[in-house]
């Protein structure tokens, strides 16, 4: 009984400080998203855009990596890991790979975390569905 208490109380605490590192991380990813466009305006204005264009678009893409990564922590949905990945390894693939081998791997694996979040989602709608009846 008193450890079951004592669980109660240590899980509402984790879920409070994870939301708080929730709002802190969109507060952060405002504060950036604000510096970057500053910087972007600055990049158009001396014509450097086409050159540092890779840097913004990397720059966007950690922003909304983080973005989905709160969401993940209020959420806690196998959707939101999933899509987390995907951003994640989409960014990648823009920024980072140079080879054929490289992007190849990379499109198998996006497919198949596209397979797994389709998987996810029948099952996940086959249970709300058993539910109701």
């Amino acid at each position: 009984m008193l450890f079951s208490i004592i669980d109660e109380k240590i899980e509402g605490i984790i879920k409070w400080i994870e939301i708080i590192l929730a709002i802190i991380l969109v507060l952060t990813v405002i504060a950036e998203g604000a510096y970057i466009v500053i910087d972007l305006l600055h990049l158009v204005k001396s014509h450097h855009i086409i050159d540092q264009s890779k840097t913004v678009l990397g720059d966007f893409l950690v922003l909304v990596v983080s973005l989905e990564f709160a969401i993940m922590l209020i959420r806690k949905n196998p959707f939101a890991i999933i899509d987390i990945v995907m951003i994640a390894l989409a960014r990648k693939v823009v920024l980072e790979y140079k080879s054929a081998t490289d992007y190849f791997i990379a499109a198998i694996t996006l497919a198949l975390l596209f397979l797994v979040r389709k998987v996810v989602t029948k099952q996940e709608e086959r249970r709300r569905s058993e539910k109701r009846l």
